[in-house]
This record gives structure tokens, sequence and C-alpha cells, in this order.
């Protein structure tokens, strides 16, 4: 018989589509991490000092140091970028439980920034510095609103939970993977008086990724957190610069964020292994 001759009862076998964790190693892609948060770093050094004040530098670093060069990389390469890092579509539902997660992420957030405060005494002018620079134009808080919670918490999704925590995990179970990526996460801000809170964010959103497997319900997570805090800082009319003696109505507001987390979470997972179970046995077909 002729093997040339291709027997039409045979489906053709489609070839996959380019992606950079097929078409890269992990070393490279390790490489590319150290490459991404150096280059964010480099142009928000660069920003700051010709006078781009907090902000600027920060959208700055994004832009040239994330974006463009996951762009050009993947324009190159013939890489689709929604695809690869997890940015497609969500069902509403799952967007609306993550946005609940991430309201009741704000007061456990703050106690253990509380906690920090105590363990990692700083300058009160340093921490004072961040308020006092917040932009006071409507141009500058257009600009502020779109970096802190647009920009950057996209940026840094796709650095710690798109690259890390998922790279993490092919070495690891998901657990180590979430304490690397949260702390790696919560060093690089180099606030050591949010340390804790940034660290439980951090725990926070490699849940999120683990059991929606969406980058873009991280987004959401991150950029409601960031407007809530946007928001508070913008309302105090001083920073604060000292730990605060704990009322008993943080302890209840724990309470209640933790039973959030504690309702919401656990209908998160539930969905998480009725979509696995429905593809094993789609597999198993």
């Amino acid at each position: 018989m002729n093997k040339d001759i291709e027997d039409p009862s045979q489906e053709p076998i489609q070839k996959a589509p380019p992606s950079l964790w097929t078409d890269r190693s992990r070393l490279w892609i390790v490489g590319l991490i150290f490459m991404l948060v150096a280059g964010n770093v480099f142009f928000q050094i660069q920003a700051y000092l010709l006078g781009g004040g907090m902000i600027l530098p920060v959208l700055v670093g994004q832009v040239m140091g994330v974006f463009i060069p996951l762009l050009v990389l993947s324009s190159r390469n013939g890489w689709n970028p929604l695809r690869d890092l997890d940015l497609g579509p969500v069902h509403w539902q799952i967007l609306v439980a993550v946005g609940l997660l991430a309201l009741a992420s704000l007061v456990p957030a703050s106690l253990l920034a509380e906690i920090s405060m105590r363990l990692f005494p700083t300058d009160p002018e340093r921490i004072a510095m961040f308020q006092n620079m917040l932009p006071r134009s409507t141009l500058g808080i257009l600009l502020t609103i779109i970096t802190v919670v647009f920009v950057g918490p996209l940026g840094e999704e796709i650095v710690f939970r798109g690259f890390l925590h998922r790279l993490a995990s092919g070495y690891w179970d998901p657990a180590k993977a979430t304490l690397l990526a949260s702390l790696v996460f919560a060093m690089v801000h180099a606030e050591p008086w949010l340390l804790l809170g940034l660290f439980g964010i951090g725990i926070a959103l490699s849940f999120i990724y683990e059991v929606t497997g969406s980058l873009l319900a991280c987004w959401v997570f991150h950029a409601l957190h960031n407007a809530v805090a946007l928001v508070i800082m913008y309302s105090m009319q001083e920073a604060q610069t000292e730990p605060t003696a704990l009322e008993i109505g943080d302890f209840l507001w724990l309470v209640v964020s933790m039973a959030v987390w504690w309702v919401v979470g656990s209908w998160l997972m539930k969905v998480f292994h009725e979509n696995n179970r429905a593809d094993n046995l789609h597999l198993g077909d």
C-alpha cells in the first residue's frame, strides 16, 4: 500500500498554535521574568530622576519594561498574549465573586499591614512621603487612577501570577508556588511597613489564579482592591505613619471578611472541581 496516500477515514492532525510555554524552555522564561522586573525598575528610576514624581514612573516602568517587550516578543514569534497569559473572557459570575473577595480582603490586609508597621518600624517621613506626593490636579488624579487601578495591577499580575506562579507550579505544588510568588510580590514593592499586607494579598491572588485559571480574574481583584485603597488614601487628611490601637470593631470586620472568603471561596472551589470533572469526562469520551 502506498504510504503517501492519505486515509480519508483519519482526521488530519491539527498542529498546536505557537505558544510561549511550548516554544521556550523554563530557564528562558525565568530569564524573561528577571528581564521584565529589571526593565520595570530601570525605567521607573529613569522616569523618577527626570522629575516624573511618584505615579508617572510606575506607568512608564510597566509600559516600557513589561508591556512593550512582551508585545514585541509575541509579535515576532507569532504568540497570542491573551491565550498565553490566560487573559481570555471569564463568566460574569466568576468576576462578581472575585470582586466580593477583593472587598473582603481590605480589612485582613490592613490588619496585616498594622502588624508589619510594628515588626518593621519605618521612618514616618518616608511613609508620609507617599501620601504627600499623590497628585491633586484633575489630570494628575486621572493619571493616578489609570496607573494604580489599571496599568499597575495588570503588569504585576502578568509577572507574578502569569509567569512566576505558573512557572513555579510546574516545579512544585500550588502551595509552594503561592508562597514563592506572594513573597516576591511583597518584597519587590520595597515597602516594609506593608510587607505582610502585600504578602496576604499575594496569597489571595494566587488562590484566585489557581481556582479560576484566569489572569483576568486576578486583574479584576487587584484593580478593585487598589481602587478602594486609593479612595481611602485620598480621603485621609494625614498619612498613617504609626500603628494604631486595634478595637473590637476591627475584629468584627475581620470575622465578616473571613466569612465572605469562606462562602465565596468555597463556591469558587466547587466550580473549579466541577469544571475539572467535566473536562476529565470529556477527555474520556
